[in-house]
């Protein structure tokens, strides 16, 4: 009989992704608070937590030529649609 294992699952909370994305070092650039605003995109499911594949997503995203644009669109998007634009808004 084979065991079958369980698969912990483990998410990152706001301030553990910036931890995980900010640099250790000189931090003047860019402070950790707008390191933060990252995390609103990176959860796409509004859990407040990422998820071991969210964060994988989000680590793909950032290295799309266009990833300014992307999560300049996602970040502002309050109605959570599909990345297209309408003239009424």
């Amino acid at each position: 009989m084979r065991r079958r294992r369980r698969r912990r699952l483990r998410f990152l909370d706001r301030e553990q992704f910036v931890n995980a994305i900010a640099p250790k070092g000189d931090l003047t650039r860019i402070g950790r608070g707008q390191f933060a605003t990252l995390f609103r995109v990176a959860d796409v499911a509004k859990r407040d937590l990422l998820s071991w594949d969210d964060f994988m997503v989000f680590q793909t995203v950032l290295k799309r030529p266009d990833a300014d644009y992307y999560i300049a669109f996602q970040y502002f998007d309050v109605y959570a649609r599909t990345p297209s634009l309408c003239t009424h808004d």
